[in-house]
């Protein structure tokens, strides 16, 4: 009997198919991050870990004695972040998180003090001069990888005016207050340039002051980065005039080198049988985002 080699390769594909077929397909990714805030009105550290596929990822944050139960423990989405959801294991609930405003700061020293926002007869307005903004990169050592830090300087004079306007009948008079000073903003990035960052809001670089003629310069320099950043610490000072009390707040944000990861779509989907719940917050809105970092 002749040899029929095209037998013998349709049985190696087939068998070759079976094995692919037992093998776990790692499509994703996962990420262990670290996020540190100082100075600010807490001190905080936040850790865990992120599985990213494509616009899909889950955030799985370490469970700390400090945490803030109303912070979430695990958050997941489908595209990129634009829809996010906040997950509670325990209480089988979740709920849609919130996006930031594109208007409003990163950090409320943006704007020397928190201005309060939503609360009837209060209003601010924010006026900010001598503006400047500089940058400059370095070959660098992170972790023994060669990175590249990206440094970018930012400070501005600003000075605000805030009024408060009694209720209709109220014997109290109209109240302004004003402060002005001085914004500085050290920002740095180590990134790795020969690896993609994903296409999920995780991992955005974005920095807002929520002055237009401040943020159409800072985000021209944020552009400019390339690669995966896998660490970033940005610090912003303010130095006031009149008795206003100085502060510094640092960010410090890390991330590992990323490792395969099975990605299981189930993973990114809100549990069936979750019912919608959303903790309540009763402390008063200020304008201002989430943290940096």
């Amino acid at each position: 009997m002749r040899n029929r080699p095209w037998i013998v390769t349709s049985r190696r594909l087939a068998a070759l198919s079976l094995w692919l077929a037992a093998v776990p397909v790692l499509a994703g990714e996962v990420y262990k991050f670290s996020n540190e805030q100082t100075g600010g009105l807490h001190n905080s550290m936040r850790k865990g870990k992120i599985l990213v596929d494509g616009p899909k990822y889950r955030i799985e944050y370490d469970q700390s004695e400090d945490d803030d139960p109303r912070q979430p423990r695990v958050v997941v989405s489908k595209d990129g972040g634009e829809h996010a959801f906040a997950l509670n294991a325990e209480k089988r609930t979740y709920y849609a998180l919130d996006k930031a405003s594109p208007d409003l700061p990163t950090s409320r020293l943006f704007n020397l003090v928190p201005l309060p926002q939503g609360i009837p007869g209060s209003s601010s307005k924010a006026k900010v001069g001598k503006v400047t903004v500089t940058s400059a990169e370095s070959p660098d050592t992170l972790g023994g990888a060669q990175t590249r830090r990206n440094t970018i300087a930012l400070s501005y004079d600003i000075k605000v005016e805030m009024t408060r306007t009694p209720p209709a009948g109220s014997a109290a008079k109209p109240f302004t207050e004003t402060v002005q000073g001085r914004v500085k903003l050290d920002a740095n990035f180590w990134t790795l340039e020969d690896k993609t960052r994903p296409p999920v809001d995780f991992f955005q670089t974005e920095i807002r002051s929520g002055h237009p003629e401040v943020d159409s310069r800072l985000a021209e320099k944020l552009a400019a980065l390339r690669g995966l950043v896998v660490k970033k610490q940005i610090t912003i000072t303010i130095e006031g005039d009149g008795g206003l009390t100085g502060q510094t707040e640092t960010s410090t944000w890390l991330v590992e080198v990323p490792k395969p990861a099975k990605a299981e779509p189930a993973l990114f989907e809100v549990p069936a049988g979750f019912k919608v719940h959303k903790p309540e917050v009763t402390r008063p809105r200020f304008e201002s985002g989430p943290p940096i970092g």
